[in-house]
């Protein structure tokens, strides 16, 4: 399992390929990308399938740096991500001017980018 290290946390790199049962092989996503799509529908299985290879859901903090290093490496788009928050498991919206906010009722039908990390100690 390869994971890329961003200080404090590590990112898994092909959450895709780690997460098969709950991502449908016509999903989006490059391998080693360190991001993919999971629909709305498996929200409640995000948490679980992540603790099983070692892994958790962002903070929304957490998110909103992913999106930035992403954003500024190779001009990432993506707006919704799965983020974990005091309530549970959530989409994490960040606008155009970046501000962000959780928007708490996504639609199931849609997709929203996973990222994978870890806590990662520095040596």
């Amino acid at each position: 399992m390869k994971t890329y290290n961003l200080g404090k946390i590590e990112i898994l790199r092909d959450p895709r390929s780690e997460l098969k049962r709950m991502v449908p092989s016509s999903s989006a996503g490059k391998s080693n990308s360190g991001f993919t799509n999971i629909y709305g529908y498996n929200k409640n299985g995000i948490s679980e399938a992540l603790d099983n290879i070692g892994f958790r859901l962002p903070s929304v903090q957490e998110c909103i740096y992913l999106y930035s290093f992403f954003k500024e490496v190779n001009g990432f788009e993506y707006k919704r991500f799965w983020v974990d928050t005091e309530i549970g498991t959530e989409i994490l919206l960040i606008d155009r001017n970046d501000n962000n906010y959780v928007w708490t009722n996504p639609p199931d039908s849609l997709k929203y980018i996973l990222f994978a990390v870890r806590d990662s100690i520095l040596s």
